[in-house]
């Protein structure tokens, strides 16, 4: 089990683990700051961890499975209200105990112990228990939030990927289909671009097959592809258009997107080409 498991997992056994684990510790530390300087230190402090305890454990469950849902709604009143009624019913609860609490530990007659003795030990581990329950309604809805960020992270990353395979699929077809039609006339005429074509295009489509699917990649790269695609539309678009370009950059150390021009470039060769006569098509792309 990994620490994220235990943390975040909500199968069965994980989260048997962790509410275990917790409640473990918290009894340890329940324990040890019962250890006041009276007699019959040990006896007292575990005597307070029998009495006191159970309430703590159902303020956080109630806590949890009742208000949680409340304050999620964003039913604020609701939620103080239920606090308020869950203090006074710990409140009663832990002044009864209280009397078994003295009962057990005190070495005098229950009798002589006063009303305000009793509320006052009551009040106390009712703090206890309301505290250790909010506390942990914090961390489960701090929990919550962390869940639902790497879920919304998550469907960014996929809505990304399937953007980027939807490029890929418009870049494709065409680009493919013009390619190596050119290509195939100009093997037919013995044109020496042939060779030029081929590699450019294994290039090209080896990136798109394969190096563009990582989330970041480096400018260098991206441009070197950019100019492999302008070099094979203007020999393919070689009778009715000349293309002047010019990309530099002078930087290794950045990273951008993959295929952020592509379909940009495509699409102005598809109109260019599309229309009628001579053009003229300058590119520039410089990175500092």
């Amino acid at each position: 089990m990994t620490v994220n498991e235990f943390i975040f997992s909500d199968k069965k056994p994980h989260k048997l683990s962790r509410h275990l684990t917790f409640w473990g510790v918290f009894a340890i530390q329940y324990y040890l700051q019962g250890l006041v300087p009276i007699s019959h230190l040990f006896y007292t402090a575990l005597i307070s961890l029998f009495c006191y305890f159970p309430a703590c454990i159902l303020s956080v469950y109630l806590i949890l499975h009742f208000l949680r849902p409340v304050i999620l709604e964003r039913k604020y009143f609701i939620f103080i209200f239920g606090l308020a009624l869950l203090t006074i019913a710990l409140l009663l609860l832990n002044y009864f105990v209280s009397m078994l609490f003295f009962w057990l530990t005190c070495d005098c007659s229950i009798s002589s112990i006063t009303f305000t003795q009793f509320l006052q030990l009551a009040n106390i581990n009712t703090a206890h228990a309301m505290t250790t329950g909010v506390m942990v309604l914090g961390f489960k809805v701090a929990k919550d939030w962390i869940v639902k960020q790497r879920a919304n992270q998550r469907l960014m990353n996929l809505k990304a990927a399937n953007e980027l395979q939807l490029q890929k699929a418009h870049i494709y077809p065409s680009l493919l289909f013009q390619s190596l039609n050119s290509l195939y006339d100009k093997m037919i005429s013995g044109s020496a671009n042939s060779p030029e074509i081929i590699l450019r295009l294994s290039d090209l489509l080896s990136y798109l097959l394969y190096e563009s699917t990582e989330k970041l990649i480096p400018v260098e790269k991206d441009l070197n592809m950019i100019v492999n695609l302008v070099s094979i539309e203007k020999i393919n678009q070689a009778q009715h258009l000349n293309i002047h370009y010019k990309i530099n950059s002078y930087s290794d150390s950045k990273f951008i997107k993959p295929l952020i021009l592509f379909p940009f470039l495509q699409n102005c060769f598809k109109i260019i080409g599309a229309g009628k006569g001579h053009h003229m098509f300058y590119l520039e792309i410089v990175t500092d």
